[in-house]
């Protein structure tokens, strides 16, 4: 990404390998933190400010390369007490040919934070897009992993963490671009793995926990929400 900051344009690296929602970064204010060691760019762009009709807008967060660190911190601190408590996790685990983010004993902790879609609480929003051409390869094999595991009789989650405050996520939202992902999810709802969502909230002095919270899908219906 390039940034125009003190009167130069800056080469900054982009922590999302993948297409973030429908955004226009052309006039978007961001926040940049310091690259260390021996990075190509000295600045990493950590987030954007969205603005919506109407609204006063938000951060959005877009470190997709940082969420594990996020997480682990907030999990070591006891802030996610009714998620996990008293586990000893390790990171980049393996469960068959999967690659896992926390692995223990007896629980898998998968960490998702999606961009490609952005849902929003105003669905007129210029950025909102629930349209996604691309593949969800990844996501199914790590489902197919929790699953297999959850079968177990063991604990699978997957936590979808969100640097901004997102709306409820909702995967019913079915096109004719996600039937398999939707299908490997419903197999894994129905084999025990538990879906949770954390909201971050991110400013110019760091990251914060909003809330979070279990998901429950009726497989026809609109989650609840919180």
């Amino acid at each position: 990404m390039f940034v125009e900051a003190g009167g130069k344009l800056l080469r900054c690296r982009c922590p999302s390998p993948t297409k973030i929602g429908n955004l226009d970064f052309k006039k978007n204010p961001c926040f940049l933190s310091e690259n260390m060691g021996k990075c190509k760019t000295l600045y990493t762009v950590e987030a954007i400010h969205i603005f919506e009709r109407g609204k006063k807008g938000f951060w959005l967060g877009i470190n997709q390369t940082r969420i594990n660190r996020i997480c682990e911190y907030f999990i070591k601190q006891g802030a996610f007490a009714q998620l996990v408590k008293d586990i000893k996790f390790r990171r980049d685990g393996k469960y068959g040919t999967s690659r896992i983010d926390f692995v223990s004993k007896g629980t898998l902790l998968e960490i998702k934070t999606p961009l490609t879609v952005l849902p929003t609480q105003n669905p007129r929003a210029f950025f909102s897009n629930y349209t996604h051409h691309g593949d969800y390869e990844r996501t199914i094999k790590h489902y197919s992993a929790l699953t297999r595991f959850a079968r177990t009789g063991k604990r699978a989650i997957v936590l979808l963490a969100y640097i901004y405050p997102a709306p409820l996520f909702d995967i019913t939202k079915q096109n004719g671009n996600n039937k398999r992902l939707l299908k490997s999810f419903r197999e894994a709802q129905e084999s025990g793995v538990e879906f949770w969502q954390a909201n971050f909230g991110i400013n110019r002095y760091g990251i914060r926990l909003l809330k979070y919270r279990r998901l429950i899908f009726k497989l026809r219906s609109r989650p609840v929400p919180y």
